[in-house]
């Protein structure tokens, strides 16, 4: 059996093409950071804050349902420790405890989605090229 790839961790989306999970990838970044961007415009706030907020909910799923596979490969392998304090697991976490905890604290949802502002590391562990800049760097 062919080992699947950490873009295509339960191997769903082999049947659409290899490249998918990575665009996904992309284009949930991109929609959820300038959505959150977009939520501190007092103006688009009013007028479209229901949607606003959909957006975040679903990219934040997103997020949630990517670390959701990757501890079940990896305990699937006896290796979710492993991967939980790796550079990979810490920022999938990273992506979705701030929100949460922050709501649950009792800060304004305006001022907790600012969190979101860390799924700026998850291109980190997408683009080859930053991962060899951080590598660089330490």
């Amino acid at each position: 059996m062919a080992q699947r790839s950490p873009d295509n961790r339960l191997g769903l989306l082999d049947q659409i093409g290899p490249g998918i999970s990575r665009i996904l990838k992309y284009v949930v970044v991109a929609l959820g950071l300038t959505t959150m961007m977009a939520m501190t415009v007092a103006g688009l706030r009013a007028e479209l804050s229901g949607w606003l907020a959909a957006t975040l909910w679903c990219c934040l799923a997103f997020y949630v349902a990517e670390l959701a596979a990757a501890a079940w490969q990896a305990a699937q392998t006896q290796r979710l420790a492993a991967y939980l304090f790796s550079g990979t697991g810490t920022i999938d976490i990273l992506a979705i405890a701030p929100v949460p905890i922050a709501l649950v604290a009792g800060i304004p949802p305006d001022t907790a989605w600012l969190f979101a502002s860390l799924w700026v590391f998850k291109l980190a562990a997408a683009v080859p090229g930053l991962a060899m800049l951080g590598r660089i760097v330490q």
